[in-house]
């Protein structure tokens, strides 16, 4: 059988709060709604077929290029005090998954949180990046070819960023589990440490996963299992020092 070939991108596009890595960025700060013009013309050349966001806050909620399925949950009943903050009270999805309409379906997904855990001191009701994992069951329109998206991000702070690693573990041992071992798997995230960085190795480790961009010095990484990597890349072009403090990255993986 003729071997299917997928396009898998992941993009942190840089929430537009104060402290976010403005400084990174070509000209003076810019918001979503004027970002979002570079981020689509970025996004478009590579046209992936499978594309994860990271930052997706509230001013980015309309935001789904043409041609694509957006997947991702409300984090949902965490608004329940009245202390909390405006900008904490969101229950907007910050990582969501987005597919090809016309070559995809979603069979299930579900969405679990990372903050809000007694190991990890972080109230989810008063938390400001509200942090989860999505994850998505796509099939394929025209083959017998199914694809498990495990999305995520994980946290700055070393301990909790363990812990985040030790639930992004679980659950995708628990899911894949669910749908057998041979389920093709992509996890993908801003994982806030580099490759080579211990919590990451171990995750890799644990779920026999193979890290397919391999960029030094990228917290953003692309890891397969049950998929062999063809190709892959991080697109540091001109508009990209425009779009976003993050670059984007992608992978080729055949099936």
């Amino acid at each position: 059988m003729e071997k299917t070939r997928y396009r898998i991108m992941q993009y942190n596009i840089l929430h537009d709060g104060d402290g976010w890595g403005w400084e990174h960025l070509a000209m003076p700060r810019r918001p979503a709604k004027e970002r979002a013009a570079d981020v689509l013309q970025i996004i478009k050349r590579h046209e992936p077929d499978v594309l994860v966001l990271c930052e997706r806050f509230e001013e980015w909620s309309g935001f789904c290029p043409e041609g694509y399925s957006l997947f991702g949950p409300s984090v949902g009943g965490v608004n329940l005090k009245e202390t909390a903050k405006p900008e904490q009270k969101s229950t907007i999805n910050r990582n969501p998954i987005f597919f090809k309409s016309d070559r995809f379906c979603l069979l299930e997904g579900g969405i679990r949180r990372l903050e809000g855990f007694a190991s990890d001191g972080m109230d989810f009701r008063h938390s400001y990046n509200k942090r989860t994992i999505t994850w998505g069951l796509l099939e394929d329109y025209d083959r017998d070819t199914r694809l498990l998206v495990v999305a995520t991000h994980w946290q700055t702070d070393a301990e909790k960023r363990a812990i985040h690693a030790k639930i992004t573990t679980e659950l995708a041992k628990e899911i894949s589990a669910r749908y057998g071992e041979d389920i093709p798997i992509i996890v993908t995230a801003d994982f806030n440490e580099r490759a080579d960085a211990p919590n990451f190795q171990a995750m890799l480790s644990e779920l026999g996963l193979t890290n397919c961009v391999k960029q030094a010095n990228s917290v953003d990484q692309i890891a397969v299992r049950g998929a062999t990597p063809t190709d892959s890349g991080m697109d540091t072009d001109d508009i990209t020092r425009y779009a976003s403090d993050h670059k984007p990255i992608w992978c080729d993986i055949e099936l």
